[in-house]
């Protein structure tokens, strides 16, 4: 069997994006009751953890670029959330 040399390589690529999905992050902080003064100690969350459920920067970031950049109504902006996030 004869070794061919390689003259040269073609080459294709492909862009493509990865699937958009929520990340969620859990945070705890914990209640704990002192056994001498009987009073409640709460741990702390971080910085701009301040509601049961909220949407962090990134969503929050889209959803002004949608409305106010390419000024979708709000209603839109609803249906493509529903649509590509679930």
């Amino acid at each position: 069997m004869e070794f061919v040399e390689v003259l040269s390589w073609d080459v294709r690529q492909v862009h493509d994006l990865l699937p958009m999905r929520l990340v969620v992050r859990d945070h705890q902080a914990e209640v704990k009751c002192c056994l001498d003064c009987e009073v409640l100690n709460r741990g702390e969350f971080p910085v701009g953890v301040s509601n049961v459920v909220q949407y962090g920067s990134g969503v929050k970031s889209l959803l002004a670029y949608l409305s106010e950049y390419q000024m979708l109504p709000p209603e839109r902006v609803c249906q493509l959330m529903q649509d590509v996030l679930g």
